[in-house]
């Protein structure tokens, strides 16, 4: 029960905030680069500068 309200709650949260919400948040610049090395990177600096 605690599992399905979770994943309830959970699955809200993803539909209310997608990537229109990126454009405020540092990842935005994580989802323009190709590579999944870049992105590790890219990440990393976002987050440290977040």
């Amino acid at each position: 029960m605690a599992k399905e309200r979770l994943k309830d709650l959970l699955e809200r949260l993803y539909e209310t905030f997608d990537k229109r919400f990126l454009s405020s948040d540092p990842l935005e610049f994580v989802h323009r680069v190709k590579t999944d090395e870049d992105r590790e990177l890219t990440g990393l600096i976002a987050s440290s500068l977040a």
